[in-house]
């Protein structure tokens, strides 16, 4: 007796082989990637490997540098000049270098200006009409003088130790550097003011009132250490604003100086440090302490061609000298 279970034909046969050889290589291939896919998927994981390696050494790199460059930064004492005077005691308010690399120092207590050579030898006195606040240098001639509780600017020829012009500033002023062809004036209530040797005014940058000290930078970087705020602020010559920087360690900063990396120096009215903020203005830390002979500095002033720090020193008394330590680096 036959069954009803119908017998596959050749064709039947054929058909099956076919589908079922179709269906393995489609499990061989989802299993098993060509081997082009697979090398272009390794060399990617190979590259993106390779740049992320690359990344951290190059970040490695410039943490390096960083540290030798600012954390590692160190200064020796050389020498230490006691200011004389006959009148009263000194206070030296500001220091800075003339071009032909004499000092120039300002006596706020008693009204003068001192030029001492580059053997720390008194060249001249001159007198100004004021107690001065702080001086910027306009050339191997001349110089700008701040005075205080007076609301103009004096500028003085040091050749003939006069005051040759006063630009009305109608408000009192403490800091003042030259930048760019302009004196930049720190006025109490205005704000930073530019101002032209002739007196105009060229641009205000209203965001920093009050007392104020200034410095600027060769590539005209304006650097104000804000008295009272208790903060570096750091401007472009066109008046925007690059950081502001602020430290619980850092109180009432007097004096501030830039060097020719961009490090700003400042020291504390009152205390015995002197701080260094590094050139991306994120940190700061204590560069020079009691330990190295710092007793209630008034003001900082680094020279990139000596490549020394000068600070008045025990209370305006004296001007202690540190030199960089190359070999630390």
């Amino acid at each position: 007796m036959l069954s009803n279970v119908l017998l596959p034909t050749k064709e039947n046969e054929i058909q099956n082989t076919t589908e079922t050889t179709i269906k393995r290589n489609k499990l061989s291939a989802e299993s098993y990637p060509s081997t082009d896919n697979n090398c272009s998927i390794q060399c990617t994981q190979k590259e993106k490997q390779t740049e992320t390696e690359n990344k951290k050494t190059e970040k490695s790199e410039i943490e390096k540098n960083e540290k030798c460059g600012f954390e590692r930064l160190k200064f020796e004492n050389q020498i230490t000049l006691d200011i004389k005077c006959s009148e009263s005691k000194p206070w030296i308010s500001t220091i800075d270098t003339l071009p032909n690399g004499n000092l120039i120092l300002a006596d706020f207590c008693n009204c003068k200006l001192y030029v001492y050579n580059q053997c720390f030898e008194r060249h001249k006195s001159i007198d100004v009409s004021g107690k001065p606040c702080a001086i910027a240098v306009i050339n191997s001639e001349k110089l700008a003088v701040t005075l205080q509780e007076k609301k103009y600017v004096a500028l003085v020829n040091i050749l003939t130790r006069k005051t040759f012009r006063y630009l009305n500033t109608e408000d009192s002023c403490h800091g003042i550097t030259y930048t760019d062809g302009n004196l930049v004036l720190n006025c109490l209530e205005k704000g930073l003011t530019f101002i032209s040797l002739s007196g105009a005014v060229q641009n205000t940058i209203s965001d920093v009132t009050g007392e104020a000290y200034l410095c600027s930078s060769d590539n005209g970087n304006i650097y104000c250490a804000v008295y009272w705020s208790h903060k570096v602020v750091c401007f472009n010559r066109h008046g925007d604003e690059i950081y502001s920087f602020s430290n619980l360690t850092m109180k009432c900063m007097r004096g501030i100086s830039v060097d020719h990396l961009g490090q700003v120096f400042t020291s504390e009215f009152g205390k015995n440090k002197i701080h260094v903020i590094n050139s991306e203005g994120t940190k700061s830390h204590v560069i020079l302490s009691k330990k190295h002979g710092i007793n209630n500095p008034l003001c900082v002033m680094f020279n990139s061609n000596d490549m020394c720090l000068y600070v008045s020193n025990n209370d305006g008394e004296s001007v202690s000298t540190y030199r960089l330590d190359s070999s630390k680096e």
